[in-house]
């Protein structure tokens, strides 16, 4: 018997485009950048499987939200990454051997809501990652892209693709408005654009839930999907490619969360 299913989210938000359309399309390459991405999951002790998307950004180094990355207790969980998923087939799987998140309790610290994973296999020498830098985000609004497995496109058996989507404005816990549409399962996916040069994809920023102005009446922006760069975030993946930057590498670490 299967087990029960559950894509992490939080009342993520799809945008139709001017003409009324969703503008989200099937992703069926295999090519880089799309082979840096993948289904994130884990099986919890009631049976049920966890589904987010996450992201190469080293040879052996994943991000994700932290709420992907969480037990039914609220502890780290062992997570499974599977690249290049496409209706049940992948290019290449590995499991966690360390996982770092930016907070326990992401509900709280919306603004830490990611996680750096290590996995037991260098799959980004030869499926390639993305470049970690928030860097692109000191100018908004920012126009980007954005993948991840929504549950409601293709059953989240493919991932989607908006190929043109826009972070609107930043919040006071380094959170990000954005109206790049998903839904559940895409939680941890990447909004990323390609250098001046068309050959590197740069991930600014993870995506991670919904809001609507009712609980952030003081914003002008009425409804939108939310996402997170720190530069706790990014000091965490510098550290990760560092060599031999951790001395341990078992799973149970953790960051304490920071409002930047």
């Amino acid at each position: 018997m299967g087990a029960n299913i559950s894509r992490a989210a939080e009342s993520a938000a799809v945008f139709l485009n001017a003409q009324g359309h969703d503008p989200r399309t099937a992703i069926t390459g295999a090519s880089f950048p799309w082979s840096a991405i993948g289904q994130l999951s884990h099986l919890d002790s009631n049976g049920i499987l966890h589904l987010c998307t996450a992201t190469l950004v080293g040879p052996d180094v994943l991000v994700s939200a932290a709420h992907c990355v969480l037990d039914e207790n609220g502890k780290l969980a062992s997570v499974h990454f599977k690249a290049g998923l496409r209706n049940g087939a992948f290019l290449a799987e590995a499991d966690s051997v360390q996982v770092v998140a930016g907070t326990l309790s992401p509900e709280l610290g919306k603004g830490a809501d990611w996680a750096v994973i290590r996995l037991n296999q260098r799959l980004g020498d030869r499926l390639g990652f993305m470049k970690l830098s928030g860097a692109g985000l000191a100018k908004l609004p920012l126009t980007v892209s954005f993948a991840g497995y929504s549950a409601d496109f293709q059953e989240g058996k493919l991932p989607s693709l908006v190929a043109n989507c826009t972070i609107h404005s930043q919040f006071p816990d380094s959170s990000f408005a954005h109206d790049c549409s998903s839904d559940e399962g895409a939680s941890g996916g990447p909004l990323f654009q390609f250098d001046s040069f068309g050959g590197t994809a740069i991930l600014l920023a993870v995506h991670t839930r919904g809001f609507s102005n009712e609980s952030f009446a003081q914003y002008t922006v009425s409804e939108a999907n939310i996402a997170v760069m720190q530069p706790a975030l990014e000091q965490t993946v510098t550290n990760f490619l560092a060599p031999k930057s951790i001395a341990n590498p078992n799973i149970g670490l953790f960051v304490n969360p920071q409002v930047f």
